[in-house]
């Protein structure tokens, strides 16, 4: 299937896709966030697999959608690129002790220059 072009989001803050590849749209030295639901506390999160050197994750963290302990959120990637180009970012939802993700997500990164 083809790629899914979703231009209702803004194309610095993306979520989850609702199916296939999700086409990102950035310039050279921004930065872009990737929030995506995430429980820690049942072992899981999300690993990126990126496997290019222009495109650095300068920031990750968690931020919790209740006050409950044990209670899922949201795991937030801030990504910038420093150079122009189509890149492949992939996300994989698995525990650190297994090989095989259960979820994985895939954004298509077109960087154009400023």
């Amino acid at each position: 299937m083809p790629p899914i072009y979703d231009y209702s989001l803004s194309p610095m803050s993306v979520s989850e896709p609702d199916k296939d590849t999700k086409v990102l749209i950035s310039k050279v030295g921004e930065i872009f966030t990737i929030s995506l639901n995430s429980n820690p506390t049942a072992g899981y999160s999300w690993v990126p697999v990126i496997k290019y050197d222009s495109i650095k994750v300068v920031e990750r963290k968690f931020e919790p959608l209740s006050g409950k302990i044990g209670g899922g959120g949201l795991e937030i990637f801030k990504v910038v690129s420093s150079k122009e180009g189509i890149y492949e970012i992939e996300l994989e939802y698995k525990r650190p002790w297994d090989d095989n993700p259960i979820k994985i997500y895939k954004y298509l990164l077109n960087v154009e220059s400023l």
